[in-house]
């Protein structure tokens, strides 16, 4: 795994202290560092941070980093961008933060594809895409194939080509870039609860 190790009581001290930095912006005081050891150490390829309602599970907010930054860095800002400037939604407010589920997702594993390669390759559910053309980027987590109903390779490129602004048949380009990549996913069972590691596809 290109990324530091990473236990599953490091994923739960990040995702309180995701919890906590959001309370005290909310209270109008300064976020906690999230640094010293690993958080320090140069992160992931990869760091996303995704809010869901509950116990709806419904998105709340979605955003991330592709940039090797230490580890800490890339959560920090992956949190705050997730949940106070993604474009889908309102900024977060005081009065969710009670009924939202932290989730915390390491990209690894980047490999590049062909447009021949991808379909064959691509299982949805196992394996997240990027897609590249000229000044259109896309990216697609794995966990989404369920939510858009992805049943193949096909299905998850088309839908990432839609994601970068494109006709979804813009991933056979022979211009286009495409990789794959794979995640390593936390998140809370309920609300400041308990958090535990998901197994890939779920």
């Amino acid at each position: 795994m290109d990324c530091p190790e990473f236990s599953l009581d490091q994923a739960r001290e990040a995702i309180r202290w995701i919890r906590e930095a959001y309370g005290r912006v909310f209270r109008g005081e300064e976020p906690p560092r999230l640094g010293g050891g690993i958080w320090d150490e140069p992160g992931c390829p990869g760091v996303f941070v995704t809010l869901w309602t509950h116990p709806e599970r419904a998105l709340r907010g979605c955003i991330g980093v592709l940039e090797r930054r230490p580890l800490g860095e890339q959560i920090r800002w992956s949190a705050f961008q997730a949940a106070f400037n993604d474009p889908r939604f309102p900024p977060l407010q005081a009065r969710e933060l009670p009924g939202i589920l932290i989730e915390l997702s390491l990209l690894y594993a980047f490999e590049p594809v062909t447009p021949e390669e991808a379909p064959h390759r691509l299982q949805p559910g196992m394996h997240g895409v990027t897609l590249t053309l000229g000044l259109h980027r896309g990216l697609l987590l794995p966990e989404v194939a369920e939510s858009i109903q992805a049943r193949s390779g096909e299905d998850m490129l088309r839908a990432v080509a839609v994601k970068a602004g494109l006709p979804p048949d813009a991933w056979e380009s022979p211009r286009v870039q495409l990789q794959l990549f794979k995640t390593r996913r936390f998140m809370e069972e309920a609300p400041g609860g308990e958090v535990r590691d998901l197994p890939p596809g779920s």
